[in-house]
């Protein structure tokens, strides 16, 4: 979770910045949308190895299965792609929140007087 959403954030506001000081988008419901959408697919490719590490280990039959231990079976037994595994649903999963969660907070922000992001 810290990573998704350091990552969305971060990414999110950046994005922002650049595109309006490359002079590619104004300031606008179609600039938040499009930096959402890219920091959901930033953040979901940030976030997947630690997610798919975890689940596999608690789902692991061995009382001494680490993070390490994990990784490297993984990545010795299966690629390092197998990090990946279920990506495309997550992405599914996790872009749409991003993509109307940004857009709401920024015009929660600008009917609160506060300005965008």
């Amino acid at each position: 979770a810290i990573l998704l959403s350091g990552a969305q954030l971060s990414t999110y506001d950046q994005l922002k910045i650049t595109i309006k000081e490359a002079g590619h988008m104004e300031e606008g419901v179609p600039l938040h949308l499009f930096s959402a959408f890219c920091s959901a697919i930033i953040a979901q490719t940030v976030a997947m190895p630690a997610d798919t590490l975890k689940t596999r280990v608690l789902n692991s039959n061995s009382p001494r299965a680490t993070l390490i231990s994990v990784l490297v079976e993984t990545v010795r037994g299966e690629g390092f792609g197998a990090l990946f595994k279920g990506y495309i649903p997550a992405i599914m999963r996790q872009g749409p929140v991003i993509v109307v969660q940004m857009p709401i907070v920024e015009q929660l922000r600008a009917l609160l007087g506060v300005g965008f992001l």
